[in-house]
């Protein structure tokens, strides 16, 4: 019984650090390192991650510990190669000293773009009960979202990598 007790607990514990629902991602987490340091690593693995960090960067405040970046998935798939789905998402960074906390939401399809005439926007959805969707079958759109959802858990978990290693910052 106290076994089972436990694993109930240490669920619970991790669904508060890492929860996803509705295409909503949020993790935080303890770190030994200043705000400054969380900061200047953050602005780091934004320039690394996204080409343009500056055109991304919707708002900056270095002291309340906050910066906003809008991001673009596009979403190509080998069984419609004339067919692109483009996401847009808002990841909020928010760090103050020795914790960080990212956010992923507000997830929608941006736009299309395609030869398909039966073509439509598919907005993001969870689990199997949707509708066919123009003329892509279920498999083709849940490849679609999987796809997206793959995006948005990689920034998460490499942020989270990022983060946690040592600071990049050179003492010259």
């Amino acid at each position: 019984m106290r076994k089972v007790v436990i694993i109930i607990v240490c669920v619970l514990i991790s669904i508060n650090i890492k929860a996803q629902e509705n295409f909503k991602w949020e993790k935080t987490d303890s770190i030994a390192k200043t705000k400054a340091q969380i900061y200047s690593d953050t602005k780091m693995y934004i320039a690394n991650v996204w080409k343009s960090a500056q055109s991304v960067i919707q708002n900056d405040d270095k002291e309340a510990g906050n910066i906003v970046v809008k991001g673009l998935f596009e979403s190509k798939h080998f069984f419609s190669p004339d067919v692109v789905y483009f996401y847009g998402y808002t990841v909020t960074f928010k760090m103050k000293d020795n914790r960080y906390k990212i956010n992923i939401d507000n997830v929608h399809c941006d736009s299309y773009r395609g030869q398909c005439t039966m073509c439509v926007k598919i907005e993001p959805f969870e689990g199997d009960n949707f509708p066919r969707i123009g003329c892509m079958v279920k498999k083709q759109v849940k490849e679609i979202m999987n796809g997206l959802k793959a995006h948005l858990g990689n920034i998460i978990n490499d942020y989270d990598k990022y983060i946690k290693s040592p600071s990049n910052i050179e003492n010259w």
